[in-house]
C-alpha cells in the first residue's frame, strides 16, 4: 500500500494541474496572465508586431512622399527611422497595462486549439498541432494609433496585415503527443489524490512500528516528488527544443514554460518538503523508541544482591544479620 501511494502521488499532482490549468479555460488564462509581464515575451511580441506594421505600411506614403527620387539615400535613412519609431512605439504598447487585457483575450481565444491538440490522438493535422497563433490585433491597432498621433500618415484603408496581429509564442505539438496521458490523468484528477492519500495513511495505521512506516512514507513521497521535478525539467527541455525548431524565440518560450508550470513545480517542492520532514520525524521517533540508544535501560536487581529488600543471608532471615 505504501509503495502504491508513493507511486500515485506525482501522478495525482500532475492530474490536478492538467485539469485545473491546461484543460480549464479560466485556469489556463489565469496561468498565462503573468506571462504578459515577462520582458522576453514583451520583446518577442514587439518584434513580430513591429515588423508586421512596418511591412504593411508604404514608407513613402507614410512619410508623405515629401522626398524626391534623387534623395533615395535620405529616404532610406528616413524609412529606417520610421522602422525604429514603430519598434519603440510597439514596445511601449506591449509594456502598458492595456496589454494584459489584450493578452488575456488572445489566450482565451487560443485555448480551443490547445484542447484540439490534446484530443487529436497525436495526429498532427495543421489545426491539431504546431505553433499556436495569438491574435493580438488590439496591439496592432494601438501601435497604428500611436503612429498616427506621432504625425505619420497612414493609408485611409489599412492593409490586411494591420487588421490582424498573429503572434506565435506557443506550440501544441508536445501536448498532442502526450494527449492520451493528459486526458487520463485529468479524468482521474479527484480519484488519484484520494487513493494515494488513503494508501499512505492506511500503510502507517496498520504498521506494527508506525514510526518506521512514517519514515518510509515520507521518504517515498519525497522521492516521488523529486521524480516529478526531474520530469518537469526533462519536459521543459523537450518543449524548448520543439519551439526552437518552430522558430519561436527561445527566451520567450522559456518564460512561458516557467510561468505556466510554476504552480505545478511549487506544489511538487512543497510535498517534497513534507516528505522529508515526515521521514526525519519518523527516523527520530524510531530511534527514541529503541531501548539503550538514548537512555540506559532499568537495572534488574537479583534476589540476594545489596539494595534488594528481599536480601537474605546464609545465617538469617531476610533483613537480619547473621551471627557475629
Amino acid at each position: 500500500m505504501m509503495v502504491l501511494g508513493c507511486l500515485i502521488a506525482p501522478a495525482a499532482l500532475a492530474g490536478v494541474w492538467f485539469h485545473t490549468t491546461i484543460l480549464d479555460v479560466d485556469g489556463y488564462v489565469a496561468a498565462m496572465a503573468p506571462v504578459a509581464d515577462e520582458p522576453a515575451v514583451q520583446e518577442a511580441v514587439a518584434d513580430v508586431v513591429a515588423d508586421q506594421v512596418f511591412t504593411a505600411l508604404d514608407a513613402n506614403r507614410a512619410l508623405g512622399g515629401l522626398l524626391p527620387e534623387e534623395l533615395d539615400i535620405i529616404g532610406s535613412l528616413t524609412a529606417k527611422g520610421l522602422k525604429g519609431l514603430t519598434r519603440r512605439l510597439t514596445l511601449e504598447a506591449v509594456s502598458s497595462g492595456a496589454f494584459r487585457g489584450f493578452w488575456a483575450a488572445a489566450n482565451r481565444e487560443a485555448h480551443p486549439f490547445i484542447l484540439e491538440a490534446i484530443e487529436s490522438e497525436g495526429e498532427l493535422a495543421p489545426t491539431a498541432g504546431g505553433p499556436v497563433n495569438l491574435d493580438l490585433v488590439d496591439v496592432t491597432r494601438n501601435v497604428t494609433d500611436l503612429l498616427s498621433s506621432s504625425g505619420i500618415a497612414l493609408p485611409e484603408i489599412l492593409p490586411e496585415a494591420l487588421t490582424t496581429g498573429d503572434v506565435a509564442l506557443l506550440d501544441s505539438r508536445p501536448l498532442a503527443r502526450a494527449g492520451a496521458v493528459i486526458r487520463a490523468l485529468a479524468l482521474l484528477y479527484w480519484l488519484l489524490p484520494v487513493v494515494g492519500f488513503a494508501s499512505l495513511l492506511s500503510s502507517v495505521l496498520v504498521a506494527s512500528r508506525r514510526s518506521r512506516a512514517v519514515m518510509g512514507a515520507g521518504l517515498g513521497l519525497g522521492l516521488g516528488m523529486a521524480a516529478l521535478e526531474a520530469g518537469a525539467v526533462w519536459a521543459g527541455a523537450y518543449y524548448l527544443d520543439v519551439t526552437d525548431t518552430a522558430g519561436i524565440p527561445h527566451e520567450a518560450s522559456a518564460a512561458v514554460w516557467a510561468v505556466v508550470t510554476g504552480n505545478l513545480r511549487l506544489w511538487g517542492w512543497v510535498l517534497l518538503g513534507i516528505g522529508v520532514v515526515a521521514a526525519v520525524a519518523g527516523a527520530v521517533a524510531s530511534l527514541l523508541s529503541r531501548p539503550g540508544r538514548l537512555g540506559r535501560a532499568p537495572r534488574q536487581v537479583s534476589v540476594g544482591c545489596p539494595g534488594n529488600p528481599e536480601t537474605t543471608t546464609p545465617f538469617g532471615a531476610p533483613g537480619q544479620a547473621g551471627p557475629t
